[in-house]
């Protein structure tokens, strides 16, 4: 039987995020939980112990990050990012970004794209 962590691994962390980009879906902590053999509430423990911040706050940055290069860098409709990216629907990306960034993502795109 394999052995439960007692550390959570960042890069183990990150390739679960990644594989979730790349089937447009959204990390869940209980998902992982369940992939590391341990409960998500241990998971959430040890991940705030070592960073200081809670698991879900970290996919939160992690679906933003993915939606500022997909706005930056692509042409895909705002829409297809926010799937992209792991957030529901369009409307809760567009709240989640106006929310984070104080702009809408399509402005984001259009500032961002000028300052280059």
């Amino acid at each position: 039987m394999p052995r439960k962590p007692t550390r959570i691994d960042a890069r183990t962390i990150d390739a679960y995020v990644a594989r979730c980009h790349e089937q447009a879906t959204a990390p869940r902590v209980s998902e992982l939980a369940y992939e590391l053999g341990i409960s998500r509430v241990t998971l959430n423990h040890r991940f705030q112990e070592q960073t200081g911040a809670p698991l879900s706050e970290y996919f939160a940055a992690k679906r933003a990050q993915a939606a500022t290069a997909l706005l930056v860098e692509s042409d895909l409709r705002t829409e297809d990012v926010a799937l992209k990216a792991g957030f529901g629907t369009p409307r809760t990306f567009h709240r989640a970004f106006a929310r984070q960034f104080g702009v809408s993502p399509a402005r984001y795109r259009t500032m961002n794209r000028m300052a280059s």
